[in-house]
């Protein structure tokens, strides 16, 4: 069954979500662990040290020739790269880092990386491509569907809150604030669940944010 589908049973009807299925599942994507990411993330080889472009992508892990490398500031880099120091980056302690290239970054490793030990980049795109007519989201868990769905649902009807504060058609704003606070009831459950007591202590703040 499509998410748009599964959004209009809560929300009722609406054109199409999709920008709202987006805005949540880039929400999601901020806040699941990396290893509930890890069997839905992307990997990237790279043999040379011109510079990986990391902006708009969730870092899962990087390796370089099959040793996890630990992430460094840049800062860091000049004693990571002289040989001398015992600070030294070596083939199976690689460090990376960011540099900022141009308004966004770019992620490069030390030792650098060549044919014989590559680096190897496992990402999730933060902000994928959606549409609401498919069942999932690229990158967005199985088990956070349903959570996916009411974040969109909620987006939908505070969409149509606000509208109709303009209209002024009181009947109709009440019946969707009524809505509104159905869904958000069922929205916190599922978050609470999903994401644990810590961040279900702060739910209240998490949802004025995307009000």
């Amino acid at each position: 069954m499509s998410l748009a589908t599964d959004i209009t049973a809560f929300a009722g009807d609406t054109s199409d979500p999709s920008v709202h299925v987006a805005a949540e599942a880039s929400l999601i994507l901020s806040k699941v662990s990396e290893d509930a990411l890890r069997q839905y993330a992307e990997a990237a080889a790279v043999t040379d040290n011109l510079g990986w472009s990391s902006s708009g992508y969730r870092i899962i892990e990087v390796s370089r020739g099959g040793y996890i490398a630990r992430e460094a500031s840049y800062e860091q880099v000049q004693r990571l790269s002289d040989t001398s120091s015992i600070h030294h980056a070596r083939a199976r302690d690689p460090r990376y880092y960011y540099v900022a290239s141009g308004g966004s970054a770019k992620l490069f490793c030390l030792p650098e990386p060549d044919a014989q030990a590559p680096l190897r980049i496992v990402y999730v795109d933060k902000n994928p491509t959606v549409s609401a007519s498919d069942d999932s989201v690229t990158g967005v868990p199985t088990e956070f569907r349903r959570l996916l769905v009411l974040g969109a649902a909620r987006r939908v009807v505070q969409e149509r809150i606000d509208a109709r504060s303009i209209d002024d058609d009181s009947e109709m704003l009440s019946a969707d604030i009524a809505l509104r606070a159905q869904i958000d009831s069922l929205y916190k459950e599922e978050f609470a669940m999903r994401f644990g007591e810590e961040m279900s202590n702060r739910f209240d703040s998490h949802l004025r944010s995307t009000q």
